[in-house]
């Protein structure tokens, strides 16, 4: 079989034949002798068909190996329902890993957009339980914007292929958000417009406020990614009409740590300005890590420095959930710093696996070794499998 095909079973509806592809895959690159490494060494937030993504978990894993990744993470939304195959593909790939997800919570009574890590496999149904809640709050904010859509768009019927897909994601306990309607509506517009009416001027007339970029990325018509790039301008609106109830925090974080994972708190770009103080309230609302959402490289040491001084672990913050999205996280002066980290979260992966209460941040070995940086250091080795 060529090369070519096999890849495409990656996008198989069967996953024996997804997670079999991937380890064909490799296998037949050991025996050529092809070493797929790169420079690039981790993408920790990808996220798959569970949630919102064209990518199958062991498709997800494909591109990071042939990407030439040497680690990477699953984060889907509200669920962790593809991590055992992508656990699977990712140990056939040889690449290291960590099991997580991104959702919402309350913190003191605000919505903070958060990533758990370290699950372990042991503990995915009972955690993928505690996640029914959120998993519930993301569905019905996507049906409460349903009306708000049909008034704007009367004429885009969008309800039977909403429905057939949210039904598909929901019977294997995946997460419906309002990125799967956003991108169904947006779906459905680009393949209503095909008589040259353009995109903008569509959207423009309905209210929707569009800058210089947008306009020309949805004007272009060799543009691969449209329905992605109107899915984010629909996506803009509908963020600002939800209102969100998501669990508090404290009682939240309870149950990622019963089940062996620990709390990041994303920063945005808007907070890095006063990262300093973003970053010790982290701490002191009881996150044990960060992820920074900036690509602002002459900052980033500067971050990097104050969660040191706070104790607090620093990692990437790049969410993979689309082809208009890299692989890779982009080279910058803490890269190294970054990249150490993120083999301590692998390695932590590893030993939750093995007992879930075994983490870096579990209270035992925190006890023994009270130190973040010995800890990252220790966990790190276990990650590089040295």
């Amino acid at each position: 079989m060529q090369r070519e095909q096999i890849i495409k079973r990656l996008s198989s509806p069967k996953k024996h034949l997804r997670i079999s592809a991937m380890k064909k895959i490799a296998k037949n690159d050991k025996e050529k002798g092809i070493d797929t490494t790169g420079e690039y060494i981790f993408q920790l937030n990808l996220q798959t068909d569970n949630s919102f993504s064209t990518f199958t978990p062991s498709l997800a894993v494909y591109m990071a190996y042939n990407t030439g990744l040497k680690v990477c993470g699953l984060v889907d939304r509200n669920t962790v329902n593809g991590a055992v195959e992508f656990a699977t593909s990712a140990k056939n790939a040889n690449l290291k890993y960590s099991i997580g997800v991104e959702t919402f919570v309350s913190v003191n009574e605000k919505k903070q957009r958060i990533i758990v890590y370290g699950i372990s496999l042991s503990r995915l149904k009972q955690f993928n339980t505690v996640l029914e809640k959120n998993r519930q709050i993301s569905f019905d904010n996507a049906i409460e914007q349903i009306k708000y859509i049909k008034k704007e768009f009367p004429e885009i019927d969008f309800d039977d292929d909403f429905e057939r897909k949210s039904t598909k994601i929901l019977s294997k306990k995946g997460c419906v958000s309002l990125k799967n309607l956003c991108y169904t509506v947006a779906q459905k517009m680009v393949e209503r417009l095909q008589d040259g009416e353009k995109l903008s001027t569509y959207l423009t007339e309905r209210g929707y406020d569009l800058d210089e970029f947008s306009t020309a990325l949805l004007n272009d018509n060799d543009n691969a990614f449209l329905i992605y790039d109107v899915m984010r301008v629909l996506l803009r609106k509908a963020k600002e009409r939800t209102v969100y109830a998501y669990p508090d925090f404290k009682e939240f974080a309870k149950e990622v740590r019963a089940n062996g994972g620990f709390l990041a708190c994303v920063i945005k770009n808007k907070d890095v300005a006063d990262f300093s103080k973003v970053i010790k309230k982290a701490k002191n609302n009881g996150f044990e890590a960060v992820c920074v959402d900036t690509f602002k490289n002459e900052i980033l040491s500067d971050v990097y420095d104050a969660c040191e001084k706070n104790d607090i672990l620093m990692l990437p913050a790049d969410f993979i959930d689309s082809p208009r999205k890299k692989f890779v996280y982009d080279k910058c002066d803490i890269y190294d710093k970054l990249a150490e980290n993120v083999y301590a979260v692998a390695g932590n992966q590893s030993s939750v696996n093995f007992n879930y209460q075994g983490g870096m941040f579990s209270e035992s070995v925190m006890e023994k070794m009270p130190k973040l940086s010995d800890r990252v250091k220790l966990y790190a080795t276990i990650g590089k499998g040295v």
